[in-house]
């Protein structure tokens, strides 16, 4: 099987364009600017390094752990099928020119088989600079998604579309359904203003916030009408 050396997968403007520590609003115009200005299709180098980005082909990494274990263990020992479960297991995730050069420098490193520890010592940081330059590049693209909002984060407009009804129309639905305002009394069983209009006083219409003059007036009224 030949040997598969670190890829630069993509070119090296777009490493530098991607590389500040820092990534903002600001930091993703700069951004922009230096790819526009290398001439970078972007697109088709998101595309590059999604597929750098794939997980490396099982048999590839089974094949190639094998070997590793054949130069430096007995071919013998009972532990290789574990040895080879489990390094294949916690290792799968990385790319195969990533996988391949992790495995290398970890068998160079260690003066016994390389453990699943080792070979992610130096695969992982390689890993995770290859998914920041594609998500950083994503979001060139596609642009940055947005922040999904927190329980406790009240939206722009705490209200429906719909506004809210106004003073004169809440009170108009107030006296349709006899909803007392807040502070005022409301009649207990047996109380006077409990057994119908008949029996208020202008002190109970004052109570349930009309004004005086209005309170007289419905009394009144309620006498002409009973009349």
């Amino acid at each position: 099987m030949p040997e598969i050396a670190l890829r630069k997968w993509i070119k090296p403007s777009t490493i530098s364009a991607l590389a500040p520590a820092e990534w903002d609003d600001f930091t993703q115009r700069w951004a922009v600017g230096k790819l526009a200005e290398a001439g970078v299709s972007l697109p088709a180098e998101l595309r590059v390094i999604e597929q750098a980005c794939h997980p490396v082909d099982m048999k590839w990494l089974g094949h190639r752990l094998g070997i590793v274990w054949k130069s430096s263990t007995p071919t013998s020992s009972m532990e290789a099928k574990s040895w080879l479960h489990e390094t294949g297991r916690l290792t799968k995730h990385l790319p195969l020119d990533i996988a391949a050069h992790a495995i290398d420098e970890a068998a160079r490193a260690s003066r016994f088989t390389p453990t699943a520890y080792e070979i992610l010592k130096v695969a992982q940081p390689l890993l995770d600079e290859r998914q920041r330059q594609r998500q950083r590049l994503d979001w060139i693209v596609n642009g940055k998604p947005k922040q999904p909002r927190r329980p406790w984060e009240m939206d722009a407009r705490p209200f429906s579309d719909v506004d809210p009804c106004k003073p004169d129309e809440a009170k108009a639905i107030a006296e349709e359904f006899g909803i007392p305002r807040p502070g005022t009394h409301v009649p207990r069983k047996g109380d006077r203003r409990a057994r119908g209009a008949a029996h208020l006083t202008v002190e109970d219409y004052v109570s349930l916030g009309l004004s005086r003059a209005d309170a007289e007036k419905a009394i009144s009224d309620i006498r002409e009408q009973a009349a």
